[in-house]
């Protein structure tokens, strides 16, 4: 009984938030690893994605586009790992000479919400209080298939709080469930990454060349001293 109630409510308040103008007048961006996908990009925009083959926790939320205001996170997308400041020439082999870095104008937002990745980490972190019992009241709840791996959780939020990322991404999810809108853009502006209803078109693009990657410092600080704008 619980457990439907949980489901009720969900579908209440599951909804986006509606961008403020903070949220409006900031910059965004996306990163993609390979020259395919930007060369896609640049010629028709950033679209939500065909997730119809994808299964599992990781599977991303219907609908939506991750985006970020932190170049340093955009950039690990864009390698194809969180490699900065080292040479991996392996990426090069797997994505081809350059990464791309897209950045999207704030105004073209509608309707956001939280990365549920960041908000499976911020439970992990216990970072806000709220969050912290809202998540143990829904996840305690919830299954967590370790695929055989008899890690010993009880339950998902035993998961979240061991540091499994997957669990992070599925338990982000069902919390995103039943948050408020005013809960949802306070865990954006505590440093969650962002869930975008609906395309986008970026306003700049900026492509990187792997041989430069021990140069490029983590935090992203030099990433656009190193990039190359192409468009």
């Amino acid at each position: 009984m619980m457990k439907h109630l949980r489901q009720y409510i969900r579908s209440i308040i599951a909804e986006m938030a509606t961008p403020r103008q903070t949220d409006l007048d900031a910059v965004y961006y996306h990163g993609t690893p390979t020259t395919e996908n930007a060369e896609s990009i640049m010629a028709i925009g950033i679209k939500v994605p065909d997730l119809s083959a994808r299964e599992g926790y990781m599977r991303p939320v219907d609908g939506k586009i991750y985006i970020t205001p932190e170049i340093r996170y955009a950039q690990i997308y864009a390698l194809g790992g969180d490699v900065a400041g080292s040479q991996n020439d392996w990426l090069t082999e797997r994505y081809g000479q350059y990464g791309y870095v897209f950045a999207i104008d704030g105004q073209q937002l509608k309707d956001i919400q939280p990365d549920e990745d960041s908000v499976g980490e911020m439970v992990h972190n216990e970072e806000v209080e709220w969050l912290d019992d809202i998540a143990r009241d829904v996840l305690e709840y919830e299954e967590y298939d370790d695929f055989d791996q008899d890690l010993g959780y009880g339950n998902l939020y035993d998961a979240v709080m061991g540091g499994e990322y997957d669990a992070w991404a599925h338990g982000g999810k069902i919390i995103l469930d039943v948050l408020t809108d005013k809960q949802k853009l306070e865990l954006i502006d505590l440093g969650a990454h962002v869930a975008h209803s609906g395309n986008l078109f970026p306003k700049e693009t900026w492509r990187f060349d792997r041989d430069k990657m021990s140069d490029l410092a983590r935090d992203g600080s030099n990433f656009f001293e190193l990039a190359e704008k192409i468009q």
